[in-house]
């Protein structure tokens, strides 16, 4: 260290570990990136870029829950006055006893000039690695300073993704937040659920599923309103009147899952609800756009969280923060939403009441058709040339 630092820090620090409130303290006290998510790994990525001489590197195997995750905008912030060289996102398994999904970056002890690219290369989920032997050929090129403008800096890994992501920003006057607000559900104690009604705050609990444009309700128990919960909104009108309802889980075709009911019930922490305050949007519309592809293709392209493998989840603060058509050419285009989202609802009521196969053959190429047709509406919504659409329309499940 007398000499100036190390060439090289390489390595595979630890994470998920517990801190006691001393150890808290000492992070805190210490280390710039201890914020937000508080993960040990994150002050050895931050120790290791001191330990690095003039033009040193830095490489790491960690979770790669930072790249996207809103805990982490600290850190992306701090790593971003850094030259980045390689970013290899992996696939599920690599630590057979570790059940994390995890990144590999290198990094330069160096100023990023401004038309430096980053080399990324992210591996199909279900894929099984022995080794990683990568050509020049393979990686794609994203530029560094255009991580300075995504939201919160969050790193995306792919060019054409982080391309349409920017330009959606600088072109939608509004984001989800300005037309929407959100609350997740409550946490309580399940002793706290009764049979029937115990008093006028009493209310059904919701124990059903909920998936894109369709809801399983099953509610045969009841639960108090009241401060016995540990967590709950203010006020009972978020779990009353029209409403849509999304799952906090992303499905396994990574998608969003929203649906809209008007029914009476409590829903725990796996479902948000999300409502129009003004009533300046016909819900209908809003369901359509948060159940397109396009929206599902800008989360999953920004926050990492939504392709984990245990708990592929949606969050509030990245769902609010989605570009957002401007309100003329809401109101332009409702009706033909409208029309399309209420085909959509009763297609899926008819398929569940189908009973022989040829009818639910019938009604499953219906939807799939009215599925098509909302989204293309919603590329037209968000002003999308063929070009962008297509970097959509091709993107694969891996």
């Amino acid at each position: 260290m007398n000499h100036g630092g190390f060439d090289a820090v390489i390595g595979n620090p630890p994470y998920g570990a517990w801190f006691q409130a001393v150890e808290d303290a000492y992070f805190n006290q210490h280390y710039k990136v201890f914020s937000g998510v508080k993960d040990v790994y994150i002050c050895f990525i931050e120790r290791g870029l001191d330990l690095l001489r003039k033009n040193g590197r830095l490489s790491f195997i960690v979770p790669s829950a930072w790249i996207g995750g809103p805990g982490y905008a600290k850190l992306r912030s701090i790593l971003l006055h850094y030259q980045i060289e390689t970013l290899i996102l992996l696939p599920f398994d690599v630590f057979p006893k570790a059940y994390v999904d995890t990144i590999i970056f290198v990094m330069s002890n160096k100023t990023s000039n401004p038309n430096h690219l980053i080399q990324t290369y992210t591996f199909g989920k279900r894929e099984k690695l022995t080794h990683i032997e990568l050509k020049e050929t393979q990686y794609k090129g994203v530029k560094q300073r255009d991580l300075q403008l995504t939201e919160d800096h969050k790193f995306v890994l792919d060019p054409e993704s982080i391309n349409l992501l920017l330009r959606l920003k600088a072109t939608c006057p509004q984001i989800l937040k300005d037309v929407v607000e959100m609350k997740r559900g409550v946490l309580f104690d399940k002793s706290l659920l009764t049979k029937k009604p115990i008093s006028d705050q009493s209310h059904r609990y919701f124990e059903g599923d909920v998936y894109r444009y369709k809801i399983n309700v099953i509610a045969k128990q009841w639960i108090e309103f009241s401060d016995k919960m540990r967590e709950r909104p203010r006020d009972i009108f978020w779990f009353e009147g029209g409403r849509i309802l999304l799952r906090r889980l992303v499905n396994r075709r990574q998608r969003l899952m929203a649906a809209l009911t008007e029914e009476t019930f409590i829903t725990n922490k796996n479902l948000y609800t999300v409502r129009i305050p003004d009533n300046n949007i016909d819900i209908r519309v809003l369901l359509g756009v948060l159940n397109s592809n396009l929206i599902s293709f800008l989360y999953i392209n920004q926050v990492t969280q939504a392709v984990k493998d245990d708990f592929p989840q949606v969050t509030i603060k990245d769902i609010l923060s989605l570009p957002f058509p401007s309100a003329t050419v809401i109101t332009e285009n409702t009706a033909r939403m409208v029309k399309l989202v209420e085909q959509m609802l009763l297609l899926h009521k008819q398929l569940t009441k189908a009973k022989t196969p040829d009818e639910k053959t019938r009604f499953q190429r219906q939807i799939d058709t009215t599925d098509h047709q909302i989204d293309q509406l919603v590329y037209e919504l968000y002003g999308l040339t063929e070009k962008e659409i297509q970097i959509i329309e091709d993107v694969e499940v891996k």
